[in-house]
């Protein structure tokens, strides 16, 4: 099957996934059932049951977001975020329709990541799989478009998934520190092509938010970015072309 085939069926699939009816009554008691027969966090089912038993009209909303958690165990989709982000937003006391919504888009997210490892015939283990599935979805979640991720990975499909995975998330953090496509790109085809990107590198987005406050132009840190890539060098050594002589590295963010 062409990618062009695969990603009219992938879209195909998100919208059934994502727009099946609300459930109620006997169909929540077989939803929860189900779902914690997959695996799903009891304690999360059962304070999102909780919650819809505070009000009239939570049921619906309750339904969704345990068929969602369901479904997306029973699709091997990576569920400690999924199950995290539900349980953060019951304890804020987040209405469940507005966590349904979220969890319904972050399950799209994830899904498309995993139909594209597909697309480009990854096979590797399913724990690389699923932490660049968390991790991708993470990206797009923070800005980055579908297509930006997928002319990621079909550029960078010859390198292994792990290397792919950081290079998605640098790439990810130097567009929220504000680098612009083009620049964000050049950075990350240096770092590729001279296997010279490394996990220490996710600290640099933080020294271009120090490097713009003072007045450095995106030109000019892709520049200091790409040469220390070339060299294999760390970021210490892009920040000493930046003008960072005493300052110590930032440390990547949890």
């Amino acid at each position: 099957m062409n990618i062009c085939c695969r990603a009219l069926w992938g879209a195909v699939f998100l919208v059934v996934f994502a727009s099946a009816p609300a459930l109620s009554g006997k169909e929540l008691e077989a939803a929860v059932s189900a779902s914690l027969n997959c695996g799903v966090s009891s304690s999360v089912v059962e304070e999102v049951e909780r919650a819809a038993r505070k009000g009239a009209g939570k049921e619906d909303a309750a339904g969704r977001i345990i068929r969602l958690l369901g479904n997306a165990c029973r699709a091997s989709l990576p569920m400690e975020m999924l199950e995290r982000k539900v349980a953060e937003g019951l304890v804020k006391r987040v209405p469940l329709q507005r966590i349904a919504v979220f969890l319904e888009r972050k399950v799209a997210d994830y899904e498309f990541v995993r139909r594209l490892m597909e697309t480009v015939g990854d096979r590797k283990p399913d724990e690389q799989l699923r932490r660049a599935v968390t991790v991708m979805g993470e990206a797009l979640a923070s800005g980055v478009s579908r297509k930006e991720l997928q002319d990621m990975v079909f550029a960078f499909s010859e390198k292994e998934l792990p290397a792919v995975t950081l290079g998605v998330e640098f790439y990810s953090y130097l567009s929220l520190a504000g680098v612009n496509r083009a620049d964000c790109m050049r950075i990350l085809e240096a770092g590729f092509a001279n296997d010279s990107l490394t996990p220490a590198w996710l600290g640099f987005p933080r020294v271009v938010a120090l490097a713009k406050r003072r007045g450095v132009n995106d030109r000019e840190i892709a520049d200091a970015a790409e040469q220390a890539l070339k060299e294999k060098g760390d970021v210490k050594s892009a920040m000493m072309r930046l003008g960072f002589t005493s300052r110590p590295v930032p440390e990547p963010k949890e």
